[in-house]
């Protein structure tokens, strides 16, 4: 059944209003920190610093050469992002304990089923980067060699917190089934677990990856978030839409000072639970093959990341001049405006065509 059809026109409006209300005020709140940000960054000495030497072992000249111009630009303006969205979340929570009457009986199951998965891993990973964040800025002040936790125990705290998850789904929730559209549902049984581990922390380090040119990742993740976001409008979840839109408020603010060039980074803190809410989203509507074309360029990036360092560990050279893909295009000419614009047209377009894709054969678009 449609949950579209069960709502009327004034229902849809209401809806779409407090959507973007929500998300307008998500936006003029990072406007409004801005400011407090900056200075506390700064004050701080919280600002990045630049690898020079490349994952896999071995030198990063390119790169290095590429962005040795952001060294000590601000970092960590994730928190503020965080601070937004938490701040307009217990304010939600807070009017619904004050005013339950205005509320839905259900409304709690409703908070519950939508909401506690993706805020709850959010946090997580939140705290993640804030340690690899805080290691980066530790090094950096102390002339260490090292940048950041490094991949090994990033990737450990990584998986144990996307296993959390991936368990709740599988375990708790009993979702054992990939929908495939046009074709039904592939059911997964004991291997849901696995296979929705694999999207989390897959999409999480995608996301990451992608994070290196000032705007790119923001310009990406913004029209990847309203995608979901009409598809779980779609099958009636709008409370993760409000969540969807709270966040893609606050990032559109921090895209208003990270366009080149960037006053302030969202650092590790930031970029990586915004990855692991993209991959949350696409199991809480059922909309997992989606996600590969809504996120096509992010995957694309991880890709090029993988095969560089694989094609380097088995053959001993490079496959592409440098990684990930939105450096190889820096190398072959492109200025950084250049690649972060076109990148964004794609995006955007894959964006629709999954929106698209997504609600195909879930009695939504018929």
């Amino acid at each position: 059944m449609n949950p579209l059809l069960d709502l009327s026109v004034n229902d849809h409006v209401r809806n779409l209003l407090l959507l973007a209300g929500v998300g307008g005020i998500s936006f003029l709140l990072f406007l409004a920190g801005t400011p407090a940000l900056t200075k506390f960054l700064l004050a701080n000495r919280l600002q990045k610093r630049i690898r020079k030497s490349a994952a896999g072992g071995g030198g990063a000249p390119i790169f290095h050469l590429l962005h040795a111009k952001k060294e000590g630009t601000p970092t960590m303006a994730g928190l503020l992002l965080w601070l937004v969205v938490g701040g307009i979340v217990a304010a939600g929570w807070l009017f619904f304990l004050a005013r339950p009457d205005l509320f839905p009986e259900d409304f709690f199951q409703r908070v519950r089923g939508q909401l506690f998965v993706p805020l709850g891993t959010m946090a997580l990973m939140a705290l993640l980067g804030a340690v690899d964040d805080f290691w980066n800025i530790i090094g950096s002040q102390r002339k260490r060699k090292e940048v950041g936790l490094g991949v090994s125990p990033q990737l450990l705290f990584l998986f144990l917190f996307a296993g959390l998850a991936a368990w709740w789904f599988s375990a708790k929730l009993g979702w054992t089934t990939v929908h495939i559209p046009g074709a039904g549902d592939l059911v997964l049984g004991g291997w849901a677990a696995l296979v929705y581990l694999c999207v989390i922390v897959g999409t999480a380090k995608a996301v990451d990856i992608t994070d290196g040119l000032d705007g790119l990742a923001a310009g990406l993740l913004i029209p990847a978030f309203a995608a979901f976001a009409l598809i779980a409008y779609a099958k009636g979840l709008l409370l993760l839409c409000l969540l969807l839109a709270t966040v893609g408020g606050g990032l559109l603010g921090f895209l208003w000072f990270n366009l080149p060039p960037a006053r302030f980074f969202l650092g590790t803190v930031g970029i990586l639970p915004l990855g692991a809410l993209l991959a949350i989203v696409a199991i809480l509507t059922n909309s997992i093959v989606a996600l590969f074309l809504i996120g096509f360029l992010f995957f694309a990036e991880f890709a090029s990341s993988l095969l560089q360092f694989s094609w380097k560990k088995f053959f001993g050279r490079k496959l592409l001049p440098v990684a990930p893909l939105h450096h190889t295009f820096q190398k072959l000419g492109w200025s950084e405006e250049l690649v972060v614009m076109r990148f964004w047209i794609v995006g955007a377009g894959c964006a629709l065509a999954g929106a698209v894709l997504g609600m195909l054969g879930m009695g939504v678009v018929v």
